[in-house]
C-alpha cells in the first residue's frame, strides 16, 4: 500500500466525518432524508473527480469545496454562520490527516515501508478521537456558537475561517519540513479553539445579561402588580367602612317603597364597587403578574389581547423558566404589533393536553421586520433589531430541557410559535 493510496483512503474518511458532523451538528432544514441523500450525492461526486479527473494531491485538498453550496442550501441558520461552520469542520478533519502526516514524517520518516500503514491507523485514530468529541459537544457547541445571530459579527468569524482554511489546505507540506507542518497544524487548531471559546464567551454573556434584564422586568412588573393590589386593598377598607351607611340608606328607601332612588342608588355604590378586583388570569401568581403587565402594555398600544390560561395547579416546571418561555413570546409579540397601525392582535392559549403543557402565542406581524429565512422544521426567524433571534432560542432550549419543541409558524398575516413542555 503506497502513501498515494493512504491519502486517498484518508481523504474519504474525512469526507464521512465531514457528513457526519454537518448531520449531527447542524439543523436539517429540507427533510432528514433530502439532507442525507443531497450530502451521500455530494461526497461521490468528490470520490468521483478524486478519482478519475487526475488532479493533483493539492488541488483535491480543495475539491470538498463542492459541499459549500449544498450546506447553504439544506442546513437552517444565516448564511455567515453556514460558512464559519462548513470552514472550522471541513478544516479540522483535513488537519487530522496534516497531523498524522507530520508525526509519521518526524518518527519512522516517509521512506519506510511501514509509514503507509502507520499514517492510515493514525489517520483513523485522530478520526475516531474527532468524531467522539463531536458526537459529546458537537451540538451544544453550536448551538452556543449560534446563539447570537449578529449578521456583522459573523461575517468577520466566517472571514477568519475562510483564511485559516487558506493557510490550513493551501500550504503544500512537502516544502515546509515536518516540524514546520506540525507546528502550524498545532497552531491552526489552538487558534481556533481560542475562537470558538470567545465567540461562546461573548455570546453567553450577552445571553446572561439578557436573561438578567428579563428577570429585571418581571420583578418590575411585579412591584407594580402589588403596588396595585395594595391600592385595591385600601379602596376595599373605605367601602367596607362606608357599608353601613349604605345599608341605612338600603333600609330607609326600601321602608318608604321607593324603588326608583332604591335602584339609582344601587347603580351609583355598582359602579363604585368597579374596578376593585385585581385583574387574574391564572391561580399561579407569578404568570399572572407576568400577563397583567403585558395586557396593560397591550392596552396602552391598542393591542387586542386575548387569552385562555389553564395552567394545572401544580406543575414541575419552575415558574423563573415558564416566564421565560411566556416572557419572551410576548416580548416580540408585542413589539411585532407595535410596528403596525392598525389590526393589532395577540392570542394567548396555555392548557394542558396529556402530559404535555402546551402554549401557543400568534400575533398580527409586518413581514418586513423579519430575515428572510426558512420556516420549515423548526427554523427560526431573525428580528433585524440587535441580539435578534436570541429570545427564540432561549424559549427552544427551556423547551428542549423538558423534552418538548420550539415550532414557529407563519402565514400572510399571522405569526405564531406552538411550544410544548413536559411534564
Amino acid at each position: 500500500m503506497s502513501l498515494e493510496t493512504v491519502m486517498v483512503l484518508a481523504r474519504s474518511l474525512a469526507l464521512a466525518v465531514n457528513i457526519t458532523t454537518m448531520f449531527l451538528c447542524m439543523r436539517p432544514g429540507r427533510g432528514t432524508g433530502l439532507t442525507l441523500s443531497a450530502l451521500v450525492g455530494c461526497a461521490v461526486l468528490v470520490l468521483t473527480l478524486t478519482r478519475v479527473a487526475g488532479l493533483d494531491g493539492f488541488v483535491l485538498n480543495f475539491n470538498g469545496l463542492l459541499f459549500l453550496p449544498v450546506v447553504l442550501w439544506l442546513f437552517h441558520g444565516q448564511a455567515f454562520q453556514k460558512v464559519f461552520a462548513f470552514f472550522m469542520q471541513y478544516q479540522f478533519s483535513a488537519l487530522m490527516i496534516s497531523l498524522a502526516d507530520a508525526v509519521c514524517g518526524l518518527t519512522i520518516g516517509y521512506d519506510n515501508p511501514h509509514t503507509p500503514a502507520v499514517m492510515l491507523a493514525l489517520v483513523i485514530i485522530l478520526m475516531a478521537l474527532y468524531l467522539t468529541a463531536v458526537l459529546r459537544f458537537g451540538r451544544q457547541l453550536f448551538e452556543r456558537l449560534f446563539i447570537d445571530g449578529r449578521r456583522a459579527e459573523w461575517i468577520v468569524y466566517s472571514l477568519g475561517a475562510v483564511f485559516a482554511f487558506a493557510i490550513a489546505l493551501g500550504v503544500r507540506y512537502a516544502n515546509i519540513g515536518a516540524w514546520l507542518n506540525l507546528g502550524l497544524v498545532l497552531f491552526i487548531l489552538w487558534g481556533f479553539g481560542v475562537l470558538c471559546f470567545a465567540i461562546v464567551n461573548t455570546h453567553d454573556k450577552t445571553k446572561h445579561k439578557a436573561e438578567a434584564d428579563f428577570a429585571a422586568s418581571v420583578i418590575s412588573s411585579a412591584s407594580g402588580y402589588y403596588q396595585q393590589i395594595s391600592e385595591l386593598n385600601n379602596q376595599i377598607n373605605v367601602l367596607q367602612h362606608d357599608m353601613k351607611y349604605n345599608l341605612t340608606v338600603f333600609g330607609k328607601l326600601l321602608a318608604e317603597d321607593n324603588r326608583e332612588e332604591l335602584t339609582r342608588y344601587l347603580a351609583e355604590v355598582t359602579e363604585s364597587l368597579a374596578g376593585t378586583e385585581p385583574r387574574s388570569f391564572c391561580s399561579n401568581s407569578v404568570v399572572n403578574v407576568l400577563l397583567v403587565s403585558f395586557a396593560e402594555r397591550c392596552e396602552k398600544q391598542n393591542i387586542h389581547f386575548e387569552t385562555a390560561v389553564y395552567l394545572p395547579s401544580e406543575l414541575q416546571i419552575p415558574n423563573y423558566e415558564l416566564c421565560i418561555v411566556l416572557g419572551n413570546l410576548l416580548e416580540n409579540a408585542v413589539e411585532a404589533c407595535g410596528k403596525m397601525d392598525s389590526g393589532k392582535r395577540i392570542e394567548l392559549v396555555i392548557k394542558q393536553l396529556g402530559k404535555q403543557l402546551v402554549i401557543k402565542v400568534a400575533n398580527r406581524y409586518n413581514a418586513k421586520d423579519l430575515l428572510a429565512v426558512e420556516m420549515a422544521e423548526n427554523a427560526l426567524p431573525v428580528s433585524m433589531k440587535k441580539n435578534g433571534g436570541l429570545g427564540l432560542r432561549s424559549v427552544r432550549a427551556v423547551a428542549e430541557k423538558y423534552n418538548g419543541e420550539l415550532i414557529p409558524d407563519r402565514d400572510g398575516e399571522m405569526f405564531t410559535a406552538y411550544v410544548s413542555l413536559g411534564l
